[in-house]
């Protein structure tokens, strides 16, 4: 790594390049790092193993600004080596983002991305989205999000915001563990039976402008969360007829909100409503609060801090029955908030945290009312050489407390490196 950032600044130096020169529509990064992770295997309390080891990551990404379009696209591998690992050494994950936005006018955007993701880890936290998976299994999975979203104005005061997303989750961990309880049956579910899932909302807002920069607004979303597998979801369950796709729901979304840029550098929107949903192969339904809220300021070139709170439902890996052996958990009523700093301490000195927090009510099912409490944090520093070179170092801890029994866990990672970007 230090060879190769050396050798591009000598390239740089010799040639001798303008501004517009080096500046081309793409770039390629790569960093090692070293690192200790206390719960690799991301198990419960009591039965985690420490391990140290070393990650690559490299990536690839492309900008190309046209006239009133841009299109952004990143590719990122990342491979973990851990030493304790008898085997299995080796985790994985590939993340490919691309993004389309483009400007018809001022007042009317069409905005269209795909993010895919293939990782070993079913543990993988995005920014302001509730967690679904916590414990690691020997599973790998795909997860594809696509959203379009397109905003006009067609008057003086009014205007409409529609869009569309669709997620796809596979777990590629399609057979249940081996029975070992002596009736025929399976002992557990895997994550394919209780999470592959396609899950489409649709939204349109009417929006209305108090003034250029403040906006008020009325919406609904129709959200349908279709599971994939026809195991049960229970198999050590004598009686249990309830499979995987019997999760499958509808929800209707009804909100106000308002949407402010206070400055060029503040700006912050907000939802509140409520959220019907409607599990219709369960015949069961609830009615449960929705709010969607987040601010962002820059208030330094380099400079930011972003946060966020959401309510909502989001699915869950446990399953549990009462008495009734078709009273399942259905999914979890999640409160998320979220704050990231990013902050230039120097031109060359850069600082990032992050931290989020959730707390999840289990729906259903023998831990109906019962509460997930998941924590992270994360924080690190990265030194610039030069344009080209770089160094960092960081901390992240995870800690799940949870009322289900033997699901608690905390995760600690240390890890310090250094990458080349040209």
């Amino acid at each position: 790594m230090l060879a190769a950032g050396v050798a591009s600044l000598y390239a740089e130096n010799v040639t001798g390049l303008t501004d517009v020169q080096r500046t081309k529509p793409w770039s390629v990064s790569g960093s090692m790092r070293g690192f200790y992770d206390s719960n690799p295997n991301i198990q419960p309390h009591g039965s985690a193993d420490s391990s140290w080891g070393v990650s690559f990551i490299p990536s690839v990404d492309y900008v190309r600004p046209m006239e009133n379009s841009l299109f952004t696209a990143n590719l990122t591998y990342t491979a973990w080596w851990y030493e304790s690992r008898p085997d299995h050494n080796w985790d994985q994950q590939v993340q490919a983002t691309a993004r389309y936005n483009h400007q018809f006018s001022e007042h009317s955007v069409l905005d269209v991305q795909d993010s895919f993701l293939y990782s070993d880890q079913p543990a993988v936290t995005d920014v302001g989205v509730a967690q679904t998976a916590f414990l690691k299994s020997d599973t790998s999975y795909y997860r594809n999000t696509f959203p379009v979203s397109y905003r006009t104005k067609f008057s003086e005061r009014f205007g409409i915001s529609a869009g569309y997303q669709n997620t796809y989750y596979n777990y590629l961990d399609g057979s249940a563990a081996p029975d070992s309880n002596g009736n025929g049956l399976p002992d557990s579910a895997s994550y394919a039976t209780l999470l592959n899932r396609v899950e489409q909302l649709l939204n349109l807002d009417l929006d209305y402008y108090l003034r250029e920069n403040l906006i008020v607004l009325g919406g609904y979303q129709l959200g349908w969360n279709k599971y994939l597998s026809d195991r049960l979801v229970e198999p050590d369950t004598v009686g249990s007829t309830v499979t995987g796709e019997d999760r499958s729901n509808l929800s209707q979304y009804f909100y106000v909100g308002a949407q402010n840029a206070f400055s060029t550098k503040l700006k912050a929107s907000l939802k509140v409503g409520a959220v019907y949903t409607d599990w219709y192969e369960l015949d069961q339904n609830d009615w449960s609060p929705y709010l969607d809220g987040n601010v962002s300021y820059n208030y330094l070139p380099g400079s930011w801090v972003r946060g966020g709170l959401t309510v909502s439902h989001n699915a869950t890996d446990v399953i549990a029955s009462t008495a009734n052996p078709n009273d399942i958990t259905l999914d979890q009523d999640s409160l998320t908030m979220y704050l990231g700093v990013t902050h230039a301490i120097t031109t060359r000195l850069m600082l990032n945290l992050l931290g989020q927090a959730q707390f999840s009510k289990f729906q259903g099912g023998e831990f109906d009312g019962d509460v997930d409490s998941y924590l992270l944090f994360g924080g690190s520093v990265k030194y610039l050489f030069s344009k080209n070179f770089f160094s960092e170092a960081g901390y992240n801890v995870d800690a799940l407390s949870s009322d289900v029994p033997g699901r608690s866990f905390t995760r600690n990672r240390v890890y310090i490196g250094a990458g080349v970007t040209y």
